[in-house]
């Protein structure tokens, strides 16, 4: 989750991208494309049980590592951006695996990510939705993310090329039907980054700090109009001092493309007194600030609003609730 390059968000473990076109407004329901990636993790770790560390390293690269490489491909044409630890760790935990893949099948995790799909790209004006689903990879860099408060999926999309992964992890401490209603939740969420990024065309790299905080607070602000009620831990996680403490902090900083900035202000920074998820706080607070003093807007209109402009135009004030 915490990756340099794409958004971030939930658990468990299946990895599932997306990749959407956009031509215009319709109201014909969208066409949903799913490629079930974990179909061949499931060959490998039948296939990699008791062998040996070179036989499984081989195995993972022609089972999964290509298949993942080829979603990539199918999506936009280039792999350079796919996580490392997906590619060249081989899984060892195959039974951990087995088990995600298996309350993939039993609990129809995938009718449940096509059913959310096409709600929120209907909601999108979005035609088309190819979707690749993995399993997480139980030894990936984000796991204490997924067991914490991801509740077992993560996700990511990235910039300006619809695409986007969906990744649950089956957890012993978490309940099915919470882990489940994270898959919904996460895939609506990269399915609007997804969107969002796809028809602006804008590219990463010009995207700035108040970009990306904008764009985590619309994504769940989606979510919230999808499931009310539902907001994550990391948009509710400062008091109000440590909100108005972190905004005059990041003020500054609005317009920097620096990643290492970015990065300190979006999942926060201990060494530097920036706590721990300031900007996708303070982001949804913008937002919802927005959608509470333009209640008319449409989901078109906010999402693609520019994020400068719609923080002159929320009446965003830190360390107040929208109420006072």
């Amino acid at each position: 989750m915490e990756s340099s390059r794409p958004y971030h968000i939930l658990t468990p473990v299946i990895a599932l991208v997306l990749s959407i076109s956009t031509p215009g407004q319709t109201s014909a329901e969208p066409r949903i494309e799913l490629i079930r990636g974990y179909e061949g993790q499931e060959r490998y770790a039948e296939a990699a049980t008791g062998q040996s560390e070179e036989t499984r390293a081989a195995l993972y690269a022609e089972l999964v590592a290509e298949p993942y490489r080829e979603c990539g491909q199918k999506l936009n044409g280039e792999t350079d951006d796919l996580p490392d630890s997906r590619l060249s760790k081989p899984i060892v935990d195959l039974e951990l695996l087995s088990a995600t893949i298996d309350a993939i099948r039993s609990n129809e995790v995938d009718a449940r990510i096509v059913e959310t799909a096409t709600r929120a790209a209907s909601l999108l004006s979005a035609e088309y939705v190819t979707i690749c689903v993995f399993a997480y990879h139980p030894e990936g860099p984000e796991l204490s993310f997924v067991k914490g408060a991801a509740g077992g999926v993560m996700g990511f999309a990235f910039y300006g090329e619809g695409m986007m992964w969906v990744e649950p992890l089956l957890l012993d401490d978490v309940e099915i039907e919470n882990w489940l209603a994270d898959v919904d939740f996460t895939t609506a969420h990269e399915l609007h980054h997804a969107v969002g990024h796809r028809r602006t065309r804008q590219h990463y790299e010009e995207h700035t700090l108040l970009d990306f905080i904008v764009g985590e607070g619309r994504a769940d602000s989606f979510v919230n109009i999808l499931y009310p009620g539902e907001i994550p831990p990391w948009s509710l996680a400062l008091s109000a001092s440590e909100e108005s403490t972190a905004w005059a902090q990041m003020a500054d900083s609005l317009d920097s493309t620096d990643e290492t900035v970015i990065g300190e202000f979006l999942f926060g920074s201990a060494e530097k007194g920036i706590p721990r998820w300031s900007g996708y706080t303070i982001g949804f607070r913008i937002v919802q600030s927005y959608l509470n003093n333009h209640p008319d807007a449409s989901i078109d209109a906010w999402t693609y609003i520019d994020a400068r402009e719609l923080l002159r135009d929320s009446g965003y004030s830190p360390g107040h609730t929208d109420s006072e």
